[in-house]
């Protein structure tokens, strides 16, 4: 089996004291967690689906985490059973951990010291065609299409004060500060809409 040396090398004792089976390893990004299952999206764009129980050993740095560690946007190591879908989750290793940010700037911050945009040095204008949990869709002044993921302490402004993602309808203009993150995508930090706004165009 490809890997094989790597599924020996990373499986604890525990692992070894079950029933023995066909073993799989694969590497990818968590994409979705709901319950005790989770799904990861491998290089190939394929994405696949574990359950887990008390059972499972999930680890970081060699030390065991609780299943509630793991986030979206990890990358893991996972070996698992060659069994119907979704296969049980032998071990989890957690392999990179997708940055936390530090709480958004408000929006008067973005006029002050140019020193704290690092984390958000891009700025957008345009018209929302698209927004969900996980992403939000504009279109800009040049008819592109522009996706940028969502974070989980994107900051929401309309007409000046905070507001919930679901208050932000499709067909409004809006102002949204971004950056790259290590996976090389365009995260939303700030989206701002309302009288406060008044766009140069997009950038």
């Amino acid at each position: 089996m490809r890997y094989a040396w790597l599924v020996i090398a990373i499986l604890p004792p525990a692992c070894f004291a079950q029933e023995e089976a066909p073993l799989m390893l694969l590497r990818g990004e968590v994409v979705q967690i709901e319950g005790r299952e989770f799904s990861i999206r491998t290089a190939d764009y394929r994405v696949h689906r574990y359950r887990t129980d008390e059972q499972t050993w999930i680890e970081r740095e060699n030390q065991r985490i609780r299943f509630q560690a793991l986030q979206r946007g990890d990358i893991v190591d996972v070996v698992s059973a060659r069994e119907p879908a979704p296969p049980h989750a032998r071990l989890v290793k957690l392999v990179l951990t997708r940055p936390r940010a530090a709480p958004a700037l408000s929006w008067r911050s973005l006029s002050s010291s140019s020193s704290l945009l690092v984390r958000g040095n891009l700025t957008f204008t345009g018209i929302v065609t698209e927004v969900s949990e996980e992403r939000l869709v504009l279109r800009l002044r040049n008819g592109e299409q522009k996706t940028f993921q969502l974070r989980y302490d994107t900051t929401f402004r309309g007409e000046g004060r905070l507001a919930e993602r679901a208050a932000l309808p499709t067909q409004t203009r809006v102002f949204v500060r971004a950056g790259k993150n290590l996976w090389d995508e365009v995260e939303a930090y700030e989206v701002v809409w309302g009288e406060i706004l008044r766009p140069q165009g997009p950038r």
